[in-house]
């Protein structure tokens, strides 16, 4: 980028964006928004801008809302497709970090959120030892019916007991007498 040679830049930002560097990510999202190395593309910008949030990059959350605002629903529809797409299949390989990226997906980024299944993920983010993810997931309890949560939950169990993750590594524990 400093040597304006901007689409050996965006290459670079590519290989590491789809390595999920949220800087990478973000940095390509810029050159994309702004058509530099490549034609001008706001739906691509979203996508890599909404993965460097989601990654933990807050820097892009005013480009997210920006393309989120400017584009039109259907092409904001299909970025959260590729986002879930993503996501899930990190979810179904084990990566510890994708269910909280899931659920504020369904909290933030589609254009009705859905609390259900943002408290499915955020439940199951909380599980796996994730304690900011208890705000997210009281937060999203508040926007279902109570009739409605008690199915919610046994949903996340069910969802929950379906993934593997790692186990968690930490200290030994003493034995239960």
């Amino acid at each position: 980028v400093r040597d304006r040679d901007f689409r050996t830049a965006v290459a670079h930002f590519e290989t590491l964006a789809e390595a999920d560097v949220p800087d990478a990510q973000y940095n390509l999202a810029v050159l994309l928004r702004a058509g530099r190395g490549r034609p001008q593309n706001h739906v691509e910008a979203l996508y890599w801008s909404a993965l460097s949030l989601l990654g933990g990059g807050d820097y892009a959350a005013e480009m997210v809302d920006d393309l989120l605002d400017a584009l039109p629903t259907r092409a904001r529809e299909d970025v959260i497709a590729r986002l879930l797409a993503r996501l899930t299949a990190q979810v179904e390989a084990g990566k510890i970090t994708a269910p909280r990226q899931l659920a504020r997906v369904y909290a933030e980024l589609m254009v009705e959120p859905d609390a259900q299944m943002a408290y499915i993920w955020f439940s199951i983010c909380y599980a796996l030892g994730q304690n900011d993810c208890a705000e997210g997931r009281d937060d999203m309890a508040d926007e279902i019916k109570a009739e409605d949560l008690i199915g919610v939950q046994a949903q996340a169990n069910e969802t929950f007991a379906a993934l593997s993750f790692p186990p968690v590594v930490g200290p030994k524990a003493d034995p239960v007498p």
